[in-house]
C-alpha cells in the first residue's frame, strides 16, 4: 500500500527509528502505526528490536527483503518518472 511504501522509504533513511518516532512523523497515532509495523513485520520486510536505552521502545530497520523491496520500488518509479527526462 501507499503507506506500507512510505513507511519502508521513511525506514531506509532513518534507520532505527522508534514506532512513536514513526507515528509522529506520519502523523497517526501509534495503535496505527503499531499495525502498520506488525504488517510490515509479518511479511519479513522489517526487523524490531528493543532499544538499549529503553526496553519499552522498540527500533524499527529494513530487513535484507525490505531492502530488496526499496530497490525495486525505487527502480520501478525510476521507468514511470525518470529523474533525467530529456525536455522537448
Amino acid at each position: 500500500t501507499p503507506a506500507q511504501a512510505r513507511a519502508l522509504l521513511y525506514l531506509q533513511r532513518n534507520p532505527d527509528s522508534s514506532v512513536r518516532q514513526c507515528a509522529r512523523v506520519f502523523g497517526v497515532v501509534g495503535s496505527t502505526m503499531s499495525h502498520l509495523v506488525r504488517d510490515l513485520h509479518r511479511k519479513g520486510w522489517i526487523t524490531k528490536q528493543h532499544s538499549p536505552q529503553d526496553d519499552r521502545h522498540v527500533l524499527l530497520a529494513l530487513s535484507p527483503k525490505g531492502h530488496i523491496l526499496i530497490w525495486l520500488l525505487h527502480k520501478q518509479l525510476n521507468v514511470r518518472l525518470p529523474l533525467t527526462a530529456k525536455a522537448s
